[in-house]
């Protein structure tokens, strides 16, 4: 997502990076949630998104845990990767 439609996610997202210790490339974003997993079900690439987006993913998208979890005030963080990437 963009910064511009939602902040706190995206610094979400960069504290996360920054605590496991890279600095993601970021080479696509997009206005939508939905917008996003399309794109890593279309095998575009992969996302991070709070446990709570699982529920509205398609069946060839595969929510996997952040190990550990990255930040306790926060619901537990997953990827969102395809099984042959």
């Amino acid at each position: 997502m963009t910064r511009a439609a939602s902040p706190f996610y995206c610094d979400w997202i960069m504290k996360l990076c920054h605590q496991a210790g890279f600095q993601p490339d970021i080479v696509q974003e997009v206005e939508h949630r939905q917008t996003a997993i399309e794109l890593v079900a279309a095998a575009y690439g992969v996302a991070l998104f709070p446990a709570t987006a699982e529920s509205k993913s398609p069946d060839d998208v595969v929510f996997r845990p952040i190990k550990p979890a990255p930040d306790s005030r926060l619901r537990a963080g997953h990827a969102i990767v395809l099984p042959d990437l």
